[in-house]
């Protein structure tokens, strides 16, 4: 099982898409807010983890096209 990355930045673009706070993505993810925050606030920062899979599922469950992180930065 591959388990998918997302960087901080591409993680609030998905909280944001589906319109929930950092303590309702905590809750369906199975982690704490701190947690949501901290990956939040490192925004280059590669995760790799099951709750990170988690909210790539949440992202694919509501046809959430999630651009790469390059994207955001503004670099080709």
């Amino acid at each position: 099982m591959d388990i998918p990355k997302l960087t901080g930045r591409q993680i609030k673009y998905i909280r944001s898409m589906l319109d929930l706070s950092q303590s309702e993505l905590a809750a369906k993810v199975g982690v704490s807010q701190p947690t949501v925050y901290r990956m939040e606030m490192d925004a280059a920062r590669e995760y790799e983890s099951i709750a990170v899979m988690r909210i790539k599922s949440l992202a694919d469950e509501n046809h959430l096209l999630v651009p790469a992180h390059e994207a955001f930065s503004g670099r080709p």
